[in-house]
């Protein structure tokens, strides 16, 4: 409707997967047909959408990072506020705590990595996604915390929680998943 009154141009930015509900699919063609285009900041998102206008009508524009504002960071500092020595591998995932994120992924990884390298350590950054109403999102850092024990790896994780400074973080790993 703005689209018609006003004949400005629409731009939508999708910066969530658009789930296969009746909702989705209504989404997804409207995004084929309402706003002149639409930015996806990932192909996971853009191939998300159920139309397939939508999808090659949107361009994937994935976010901008500052590099400098992750440079200096202090890792031993970061390390020893995780519990890490000094000859352990970090491996650091950052992000919120969801299935899309892919946490459990590097969990099952993680006794085939400790076979070949005992002194790696997974550092789980990020938090609690927001609510959602999926229940596939309630409790999941706790589920992650137990899926850990359950593969007896838990001594290898770091739940490092939301950092004041990602430089730290960064800094800190020596591997990002």
């Amino acid at each position: 409707a703005v689209r018609l009154l006003t004949r400005a141009k629409v731009v939508w930015h999708l910066r969530d997967m658009v789930k296969p509900s009746r909702e989705g699919r209504w989404f997804s063609w409207l995004a084929g047909f309402a706003p002149h285009a639409v930015l996806a900041n990932s192909q996971a998102m853009r191939d998300s959408l159920s139309c397939s206008r939508a999808r090659r009508r949107t361009r994937v524009l994935a976010n901008a990072i500052a590099l400098d504002d992750y440079r200096g960071g202090n890792r031993e500092r970061q390390r020893q506020a995780w519990g890490l020595g000094r000859d352990d591998l970090a491996i650091l995932h950052v992000g919120m705590f969801c299935p899309l994120k892919g946490q459990h992924v590097l969990l099952e990884a993680m006794p085939t990595i400790l076979s070949a390298c005992p002194q790696a350590r997974a550092v789980f950054v990020g938090a609690e996604a927001y609510v959602t109403g999926d229940p596939g999102f309630e409790n999941y850092a706790e589920k992650l915390r137990e899926k850990a024990e359950r593969l007896g790896i838990g001594h290898a994780v770091a739940w490092a929680g939301l950092c004041n400074s990602m430089a730290d973080a960064y800094a800190a790993g020596d591997m990002l998943a």
